[in-house]
């Protein structure tokens, strides 16, 4: 009951005002009342009290004779005479042996008094004794004396009824007086509170309208007191609140025209530098296959290794990019944890450069079954973990292991390298950070396996901790922690790599060799994959832009496949694969496939190229067999003997 009362106080300010104005006046008028008939009743008691001893006084000096003589009828007489005084409820006169000589009720005339208090009162000598002062009867008795010498007693008793009636008024009247004042004190509150609520109402209103996005508007600023005073300071900060939020909105502006420029810059940089080494890169691969010494081989291979390398670095320049743009999306789709840890093993090539390390992997048995994760994500993690491994472990062993954990997937790498010292722990995973100067100076790199490992393995809602120490033969340990879940039993094959289908397909009836259209507005570029193309056995055409392919495709019947650049003058790629695809359709013809060569490395290209009619989007630079086993894949469906 209380917790609702006080609920219902709590609701509302303006309720909390009337009914604590009311409550005060209450209370302080019933404090009023009260003290006022406490005062009146005392006072008038000892009217009343007063009152009684000087009748009493003078109805004993007015019986001093009649008692010497004897004289009933005098003091009679004297007795009804006391009948006029309205409280009046009894008096009589005594003698000192205590018999009544005189009372308002005839019939104890010449009777002896017998009550205790008569008896008490006989045996007194004091001039004047109240005998009973309470709320009901004030009984007073004077001596009667004659020369000092005590001849009776008078006795008066006079009620209290009508000083109580006249407290009942009182009390009546303070009562009604409390009332009003309560109703006016309600009336005043009321209207107060109706004015302060009223305007806080318009406060609290616009402080809504405000938080639902509207921050134009303000408070109408009414009077000089504390309202108006906060009113004038609420729109002073709006004010203020609205020049910072444009001020911020235009530093948002800035902030994504930043973003979106230097995304465009990386792309454009990524493009016209992996163009160049595409072409390194292809015309190496070329020159290697070529009759050439063991010194040029060796030349080439530098080259080659130096181009890799430079590509990895543009990467993941690329990628760091992406992440701390927002831009990198993580994409789930099952896949066998094993066979990734197989196919990082057969890619690692750096572990060759290092013949005293031992690169081995371990799969638990909870992780036989195909899982639902980021595939692509993961082996980034790995493989950066692994690289990072490799080029500080010069002897031993360095070992990657897969653990389910509940819900978790639980990724060790752990090297037999010189350790960490616990200083740079902390740094580990910034960007561009290395142990110390002396690290880099030796080892070389960039810093950005790491950092991007770490990025990635937050992306995907995980963890990734590490464990070293300086000079220990443990090396260092790196654990990743990621979120999966196992996928559908209908998924019971392991993932088919394009070099599969290659064997495959070479292990079977090769298929028949053809023209292949190459389209791409770069002549080296054209150069380099037509030689590749031939060295495979296929013919080629070749276009110059999106246009010429078009036209190209409706005048030659026997083309069985289109590799397609991206940007090009005229018409590009992506256009030129609509009109092709709209072509197909409208004269009923078997789609061509068309696969994409681009230096755009960015996810959005690839996604832009497939939803364009685009059958698989390859990224230069590319190594001539990753080019070939693509289009042999894609061949092999075109024809209809795919398993």
């Amino acid at each position: 009951m209380i917790t609702r009362l006080l609920t219902w106080f709590g609701v509302s300010i303006k309720r909390q005002l009337i009914t604590s104005i009311a409550l005060i006046h209450a209370i302080l008028m019933i404090i009023f009342i009260v003290d006022l008939t406490s005062r009146q009743s005392r006072f008038l008691h000892e009217q009343n009290k007063a009152q009684a001893i000087s009748l009493t006084r003078t109805m004993a000096i007015n019986s001093v004779s009649w008692v010497l003589a004897k004289d009933y009828a005098g003091l009679d007489e004297i007795i009804q005479s006391m009948n006029e005084y309205p409280d009046l409820k009894y008096a009589f006169i005594l003698d000192p042996d205590g018999r009544v000589l005189a009372h308002t009720n005839h019939v104890l005339v010449n009777q002896f008094a017998s009550d205790a208090l008569s008896r008490q009162l006989l045996a007194r000598r004091a001039a004047v004794v109240v005998i009973v002062d309470s709320s009901h009867l004030i009984d007073v008795a004077v001596q009667i004396t004659n020369q000092q010498q005590p001849i009776g007693w008078a006795r008066i008793g006079i009620s209290r009824h009508s000083i109580r009636d006249e407290l009942s008024d009182i009390a009546l009247d303070g009562l009604i007086y409390t009332i009003v004042a309560i109703i006016v004190g309600t009336l005043l509150a009321w209207f107060m509170a109706r004015r302060l609520t009223h305007r806080l109402y318009q406060l609290m209103q616009g402080t809504a309208i405000i938080r639902s996005g509207v921050f134009h508007h303000r408070i109408e600023v009414k009077g000089g007191d504390e309202i108006g005073t906060l009113s004038h300071e609420f729109n002073f900060m709006l004010d203020e609140i609205e020049k910072s939020r444009q001020k911020a909105v235009a530093e948002r502006k800035r902030a994504e025209q930043s973003d979106q420029l230097k995304s465009i810059f990386l792309a454009n940089v990524s493009h016209e530098v992996r163009t160049p080494l595409h072409a390194i890169l292809g015309y190496t691969e070329i020159l290697q296959d070529s009759q050439i010494g063991a010194e040029q081989h060796k030349h080439l291979e530098i080259i080659r290794k130096s181009s890799l390398s430079l590509l990895a670095i543009i990467q993941d320049i690329l990628d760091l990019s992406l992440i701390e743009s927002d831009q990198l999306k993580i994409k789930t789709a099952p896949f066998f944890i094993a066979e990734l840890f197989s196919t990082i093993l057969d890619g690692e090539q750096v572990i060759r450069q290092k013949p005293h390390i031992r690169l081995d992997f371990q799969i638990d048995s909870n992780l036989k079954r195909p899982i639902l994760a980021d595939q692509n994500r993961i082996a980034q993690i790995v493989v950066n973990l692994i690289n990072n491994a490799i080029k500080f472990t010069e002897t031993g062993r360095i070992e990657y292991r897969a653990r389910a954990l509940q819900a978790k997937l639980e990724i060790k790498v752990s090297d037999t390298g010189p350790g960490i010292e616990k200083s740079a722990l902390q740094q580990i995973f910034e960007p561009f950070r290395q142990e110390h100067d002396q690290i880099n100076l030796r080892y070389h790199g960039t810093g950005l396996g790491l950092a991007i490992s770490e990025k990635l393995t937050r992306l995907m809602q995980g963890s990734i901790r590490v464990w070293s120490r300086k000079g220990r033969i443990h090396g260092s340990v790196f654990i990743v922690q990621l979120p999966f879940e196992y996928a559908s039993t209908d998924f019971i094959t392991p993932p088919v790599t394009l070099k599969r289908i290659s064997d495959r397909i070479a292990s079977k009836a090769p298929a028949d060799k053809g023209r292949i259209l190459v389209v791409d507005d770069i002549d080296l570029n054209r150069l380099i994959t037509t030689r590749i193309l031939r060295r495979y056995g296929y013919k080629t055409l070749s276009a110059l832009n999106g246009a010429d392919a078009f036209e190209c495709i409706k005048r030659e019947a026997d083309i069985l496949l289109v590799l397609m650049d991206i940007q090009m003058p005229i018409m590009d790629g992506l256009m030129a694969t609509r009109k092709i695809r709209q072509w197909e359709a409208e004269q009923a013809r078997e789609p061509l496939p068309i696969i994409a060569l681009s230096a755009a490395a960015y996810e959005d290209d690839k996604i832009k190229g497939l939803q364009a009619g685009m059958d698989a989007y390859i990224t230069k630079p590319f190594q001539s067999q990753q080019l070939i086993d693509l289009i042999e894949y894609w061949l092999r469906i075109k024809s209809g003997l795919s398993e």
